[in-house]
C-alpha cells in the first residue's frame, strides 16, 4: 500500500512516498532471498542477467560504483543499467569508487555524489552496500542522511547458520553471506539452514559471473576473483529457488525478491521530513526580506522516493514542483 506523508510549515509541504506492507493474519514467515552483484563487472550483465536472470524472469540487485560505470570495458555501463531497472532488476549505491567509508577523509561526498550521479541518469537507489562492508554510526548516519532506505554490509549471514530478520534490527547495518567463492552448494545451504529458523532475509552477495565455454578468455582470473559463482551455479539455483515447495525445490516459502522490494515489503514506518528557514527552524511569524528554505526527508527501509511543494497554500501532489 502506497502511503504519503504531509509536514507543512511556513506554507510548505512535504510529500514523501513509501510502501506500507500489513502481512495477512497467519502468513508464514518463509524466506526472502536477495542476490546482490557488487561493483558492476561486465559478466554480471553479459553473463548474470543475459545468461541467467533473463531466462528465469528473475531480477536482483546491483550495487555499483558510479565513478567506474562503462569503464575500460570491464564494467557495465549507463545504457545497460538503464537496461537492467527496466527489465524489473535494482540499482543500488556504492559510492564514487568503493573506498572504505570509515577512513575516506570525505565520506559524504562519496555517498551522496555516488547517488545523486545516479538519479541524474534515470536511476533510483534505494539500497546501498558499504564497501568491504566497513561502516560505523557516524557513517550509517551518512548514509541516511543522503537518501538511502537500507545499508547493507559483508558479514553475519553463513551457510546452515542464521540469516537477517525482515524487518532487520538495523536497516542500516543489514546482515549479508559474502564469501570468497559464491557456490551452489553455499547458497542452498544459506536457505535451507534459515528455512530451518522459521525464515528471514537471505542476502548472497557476488561479484564476477564466470563461464568457462562463454567467456573462456577470462574464465581464468574470473574463477579467482573474489566473489565469483559459476554462470551454472546461479542458473541452477534460480530454477531451485523457483520450484520451491516442489520436490527437489526450496523449501516451501522461499521467494526470490530483489533488496528493494524486500525492504518495501516490511517497510511500515513513515518518513521523517524537516524544514528550515534560513538555516534554522522555521518561525510561524512572518519574515521580513528574502527567506531561504531547506526541505530534507528521510525514510529507512524503502527510501524517499520525492519531495514535492507548494508555495499558495495548496496541497502538492506528485506533480507539483520536485524539491532538489
Amino acid at each position: 500500500m502506497r502511503k504519503r506523508l504531509s509536514f507543512l510549515a511556513s506554507g510548505l509541504l512535504v510529500v514523501a512516498a513509501l510502501q506500507v506492507f500489513v502481512p495477512p493474519a497467519g502468513a508464514a514467515t518463509g524466506t526472502v532471498v536477495s542476490l546482490a552483484f557488487d561493483n558492476g563487472n561486465i559478466s554480471q550483465y553479459t553473463l548474470g542477467y543475459q545468461q541467467a536472470l533473463q531466462s528465469h524472469g528473475a531480477s536482483a540487485t546491483f550495487f555499483v560504483n558510479s565513478g567506474t560505470v562503462g569503464a575500460s570495458g570491464n564494467f557495465v555501463s549507463w545504457a545497460q543499467l538503464g537496461t537492467l531497472a527496466a527489465a524489473g532488476n535494482d540499482i543500488g549505491g556504492k559510492t564514487v569508487n568503493a573506498t572504505n567509508l570509515t577512513t575516506d577523509p570525505n565520506p559524504t561526498n562519496q555517498v551522496c555524489n555516488d547517488r545523486a550521479t545516479l538519479i541524474q541518469h534515470g536511476l533510483q537507489p534505494a539500497a546501498f552496500a558499504y564497501p568491504g562492508g566497513a561502516n560505523n554510526a557516524s557513517v550509517q548516519a551518512i548514509v541516511k542522511s543522503c537518501g538511502y532506505g537500507n545499508a547493507r554490509t559483508a558479514g553475519g549471514v553463513s551457510p546452515g547458520g542464521a540469516v537477517e530478520s525482515l524487518p532487520p534490527a538495523n536497516w542500516m547495518a543489514t546482515k549479508a553471506y559474502a564469501p570468497a567463492a559464491v557456490t551452489l552448494a553455499n547458497m542452498q545451504a544459506v536457505v535451507n539452514g534459515a528455512a530451518t529458523r522459521g525464515g528471514g532475509w537471505a542476502q548472497i552477495v557476488m561479484g564476477r559471473v564466470c563461464s568457462s565455454t562463454l567467456d573462456a578468455a577470462n574464465y581464468s582470473s574470473c574463477s579467482t576473483a573474489s566473489g565469483h559463482i559459476e554462470l551454472a551455479d546461479l542458473n541452477t539455483f534460480l530454477d531451485w529457488v523457483a520450484n520451491a515447495g516442489q520436490p527437489g525445490g526450496a523449501p516451501a516459502n522461499t521467494t526470490l525478491r530483489t533488496v528493494r522490494a524486500a525492504a518495501s515489503s516490511a517497510d511500515t514506518t513513515a518518513p521523517t521530513t524537516t524544514i528550515s528557514c534560513n538555516g534554522a527552524p522555521c518561525s510561524s511569524s512572518p519574515y521580513s526580506g528574502i527567506v531561504t528554505v531547506a526541505l530534507a526527508a528521510t525514510d529507512v527501509g524503502s527510501s524517499v522516493a520525492a519531495m514535492t511543494f507548494t508555495t499558495d497554500g495548496t496541497d502538492p501532489t506528485p506533480t507539483s514542483t520536485a524539491y532538489t
